[in-house]
């Protein structure tokens, strides 16, 4: 393994923990999305209902929510969140496991190509930067 391919290893190590340091204070549905009239983000729990559903039901080929079909997300997500769910049981970890492996994934990914380009200080500064943005946090 390069020492590049190691470096980013170490990048998503550690933004695998920064991202996951949260992630059993927030319940879900309870990030705000207007912080001035309090409401709450409600996406996050269609998605947990379908992926729960998947899990426990074994339907696989189609989110359900509520008795409805729903392809709000790519199907992939439903089916690696239903297989974490699987895996390691209903919890909000599991829950939530396969978008931190991906927002890890994205900053390693990130950290490689301006590494490569730029440097590893620029690696580093993108990588920290984009994990700073509001989107990648769950509390």
């Amino acid at each position: 393994m390069s020492g590049l391919a190691w470096k980013s290893l170490l990048v998503a190590a550690a933004a695998f923990v920064f991202l996951a340091s949260g992630v059993n204070r927030s319940g879900v549905a309870a990030a705000l999305v207007n912080l001035v009239d309090q409401v709450r983000a409600q996406d996050e729990s269609i998605y947990a209902n379908a992926a729960i559903h998947m899990a426990e039901r074994g339907n696989w080929l189609t989110p359900i929510t509520l008795g409805r079909i729903y392809l709000g997300k790519p199907p992939l997500l439903y089916d690696l969140t239903a297989l974490s769910l699987k895996v390691f049981g209903t919890s909000l970890f599991a829950l939530r496991l396969p978008n931190l492996l991906a927002g890890a994934l994205t900053a390693a990914l990130l950290f490689a190509w301006c590494a490569r380009v730029r440097g590893d200080w620029a690696g580093i500064a993108a990588a920290l930067l984009v994990k700073q943005g509001a989107i990648w946090r769950i509390a």
